[in-house]
């Protein structure tokens, strides 16, 4: 997950949250969760400066029936800008293999 900042003004960021979904049913398969004191930990630091980005790497690791692979995929973060502004931003995106390519003859 990159968080860039855009407008000019750090931000403290509160959490990161990505989550699977089975696409059929809606049922949650795997989520994962950083906190601030997570991302100190794993990330260095839970800050983005102004103009600035943060990479947080997650790993969800999912089994859906039939072993599909299809899912749908949530990412959440909330912040908390210099000025005192709470701000949440998501964004769905779809799960798809990887295309597979026939062995050359």
């Amino acid at each position: 997950v990159r968080i860039s900042e855009l407008a000019g003004l750090g931000a403290t960021i509160s959490f990161v949250n990505s989550t699977v979904f089975d696409p059929e049913t809606g049922i949650q398969v795997a989520s994962s969760y950083f906190d601030a004191a997570d991302l100190k930990v794993f990330v260095g630091t839970d800050r983005v400066e102004p103009n600035g980005e943060l990479d947080v790497a997650q790993t969800v690791t999912y089994t859906l029936p039939d072993f599909r692979v299809l899912a749908d995929l949530t990412v959440n973060v909330q912040a908390i800008d210099d000025r005192g502004s709470l701000i949440n931003q998501s964004t769905l995106v779809s799960i798809v293999p990887p295309e597979q390519t026939a062995p050359e003859s």
